[in-house]
């Protein structure tokens, strides 16, 4: 049995029998809260411990001020990522305007193209009089070729100068769609929603806007789609209803996951969770319209309320 067993056994109740095993463990948490988040010698929580314990408000209070504080630092620790994050993707469109492939698909010389600042999307076929050319980005709506340095326009695939010039790419023989697929859904006008609107979001956009089809659609859970749907009938965007859904789970996960770690271990380690949880590789996938942060609410959610 460790100190904080023994003192919290030896601790004075308001009624002068042992306690039982839920009390026990409710001594022993109000105790481990009073030594660790407060500094308190372990003599001088004595008292503390047989407040709390005794009394059904005041352990009310506490649990209250627990998700005070959870609320408090979750949300603050969410601005901080979603200001950071949206500075990134914001700092790669303007480095990297221009996604530029040379693909070759089962045999087929593709060249495509993604504009994150516009979402325009360009396929063109990379066999030119025989020759496989190869491509690099150029100004702004321009590609430029290794072979001869011709300049093309990606709007139409012409040369507009250089030894090509006035001649036109082949068409791909792969769509846009099958390169960069939107699944039906149209490019969002805003910019700043326009660059999370990218693979798996188009799916749920695209259910929660048409419904379920033969095209695939049906291995993705309909409760995402369902709130996304629900949210866009009131705010009249479905992608921005995506991104509010997904950052409220979010944020819900944030105070479940600190509360929970607060509750088993102490408050320093709490926020190292909370703050780890953002500095892992694929954090920012929870700020973006897929599904990870609804899941990760029930995951977390069960756990603090299986630990209740």
């Amino acid at each position: 049995m460790s100190i904080v067993d023994t003192a919290v056994e030896t601790a004075p109740t308001n009624a002068q029998s042992r306690p039982s095993s839920a009390e026990f463990s409710l001594r022993r948490q109000t105790w481990r809260r009073c030594c660790r988040d407060f500094n308190r010698p372990i003599h001088s929580c004595s008292s503390h411990v047989s407040e709390e314990s005794g009394s059904p408000l005041a352990s009310l209070s506490a649990s209250g001020r627990g998700w005070g504080r959870g609320l408090r630092f979750a949300f603050g620790a969410y601005l901080v990522a979603r200001v950071a994050f949206s500075a990134w993707s914001l700092v790669i469109a303007l480095l990297f305007p221009v996604v530029l492939q040379n693909l070759d698909l089962f045999g087929a010389p593709v060249l495509a193209v993604f504009d994150l600042a516009s979402s325009e999307r360009y396929v063109y076929s990379r066999e030119m009089d025989g020759a496989m050319l190869t491509f690099r980005a150029g100004e702004r709506g321009y590609v430029v070729d290794a072979q001869t340095g011709s300049n093309w326009s990606l709007r139409d695939g012409r040369a507009v100068s250089g030894k090509f010039v006035g001649r036109t790419l082949g068409a791909s023989a792969y769509s846009v769609e099958e390169i960069f697929p939107y699944h039906g859904m149209a490019v969002e006008p805003n910019p700043l929603l326009a660059l999370w609107q990218r693979f798996d979001t188009n799916w749920y956009l695209a259910i929660a806007t048409r419904g379920y089809a033969a095209d695939g659609s049906t291995v993705y859970f309909p409760l995402y789609p369902f709130l996304i749907r629900a949210v866009s009938a009131v705010i009249g965007n479905a992608m921005l209803a995506a991104l509010l859904v997904s950052n409220l789970a979010l944020i819900g996960v944030l105070v479940m996951l600190y509360r929970l770690t607060e509750t088993l271990f102490d408050t320093a380690s709490a926020r190292r969770t909370v703050a780890y949880l953002f500095l892992f590789p694929t954090g920012f996938f929870l700020l973006a319209a897929y599904t990870e942060s609804l899941f990760l609410l029930f995951v977390v959610g069960a756990f603090v309320f299986g630990q209740r």
